[in-house]
């Protein structure tokens, strides 16, 4: 077994604060202490380095000090979300890019051309054709200009989300127009004005030979300090992580997309190729084309994302209301058991019926007495 000797010692200590969230003010103390680090650079390098090493808005959250945690806690999940919405944004323009580039109209602007009423007798000559066609091509004018509408107003919002995540802004807020936005800065000088009053330290002073002490003043510890000076330094480098953190998932996400879409690309092409390789009306031709539109189907429902969420619900939604549509039942009584019917059934059989004398006992019964009326 090798020999614990003091760089070994001293060399665990360093991957301990390395790997650690933060790097707190007794970590300061003890790496000075020990030797570790060459001064301001290389803890500020360190901090960095554990940084880079996050892959989730929580974890770079986790990695500020304490201290500061909560107050800053809010505006750098604000910042993951702006950035998110700028993805959003990104894409929502590229779509209506390909959609202007190859002539096509988007989703939300598709409607049927105006019906505009003409007598068929109009409708039969060459004045009526060319009225309908104008009323067409109007459409689709309209319809190009609605779309080249929402394209300038995705570039507008893209440039408007751009400027809001600048480091400038990020970290000095909005100035303009007498804006209440501080930025990081603000919340970091909001934050150490409170910590000043709230962790000061007495400094005291005893006399030669006297074993009372006196409390001469009250100072903020300097480590207080340093790590208020830190964290204005670092606190764009938070921002930027978080920023790129949110940039690799939607990379990620879309690339699942088009993957997805290149698999139901090719499983077309192929079908198509299947449905014309072989003769006519052919079993095996039959077999693949079935076999593709499976796929194809198949494809489609996990594109759609919340198909089967939706069917479930609507599922519900039709048994709750032919639930409410459904009139009470009537409550049914248990019927009695074998031997109380048995009993039940002897006792009706030996008891005559009233009004139906039987017999030639003139309406009596067994006993002599006359039946009850």
């Amino acid at each position: 077994m090798p020999r614990l000797t003091q760089s070994t010692l001293l060399s665990a200590t360093e991957f301990q604060r390395s790997i650690a969230p933060t790097l707190t003010a007794s970590d300061r103390v003890t790496a000075a202490a020990a030797g570790i680090g060459k001064g301001l650079e290389s803890l500020e390098a360190s901090r960095q380095s554990r940084l880079l090493g996050c892959n989730s808005v929580n974890e770079v959250i986790a990695c500020v000090p304490p201290d500061y945690r909560n107050v800053l806690r809010a505006p750098l999940v604000e910042i993951a979300t702006s950035s998110r919405k700028l993805g959003d944004a990104r894409q929502r323009l590229s779509k209506l890019l390909v959609c202007f580039s190859t002539d096509t109209i988007p989703p939300n602007l598709r409607q049927g051309v105006p019906a505009v009423q003409f007598t068929a007798e109009f409708l039969a000559t060459e004045a009526g054709s060319l009225a309908r066609k104008s009323v067409a091509d109007a459409h689709a004018s309209y319809l190009k200009a609605q779309l080249q509408i929402q394209i300038d107003a995705a570039h507008a919002e893209i440039r408007w989300r751009e400027l809001s995540l600048t480091p400038e802004r990020l970290y000095s807020g909005d100035a303009s127009n007498n804006s209440s936005d501080r930025g990081l800065k603000g919340f970091i000088i909001d934050r150490y004005a409170v910590l000043k009053t709230t962790m000061k330290l007495p400094v005291e002073s005893s006399t030669e030979g006297s074993m009372q002490v006196d409390t001469i003043r009250w100072e903020v510890p300097p480590v207080v300090h340093d790590i208020y000076l830190e964290m204005l330094r670092d606190v764009i480098f938070y921002a930027h992580r978080i920023i790129l953190i949110q940039e690799a998932l939607q990379a990620q996400s879309q690339a699942v997309v088009e993957k997805k879409r290149a698999v139901v690309q090719a499983a077309k092409e192929k079908a198509s190729n299947g449905g014309t390789s072989g003769p006519a009306g052919s079993s095996s031709t039959a077999v693949t084309q079935s076999t593709m539109d499976k796929k194809l189907d198949k494809l489609k429902k996990e594109l759609q994302g919340g198909a089967k969420a939706k069917k479930a619900r609507s599922k519900r939604q039709k048994k709750t209301s032919s639930t409410l549509n459904t009139p009470a039942a009537t409550p049914t009584i248990p019927p009695p058991a074998r031997a109380a019917r048995a009993k039940y059934s002897a006792t009706k059989a030996k008891k005559p019926k009233a009004n139906k004398p039987s017999g030639g006992n003139g309406g009596r019964k067994a006993g002599g007495q006359p039946a009850s009326k």
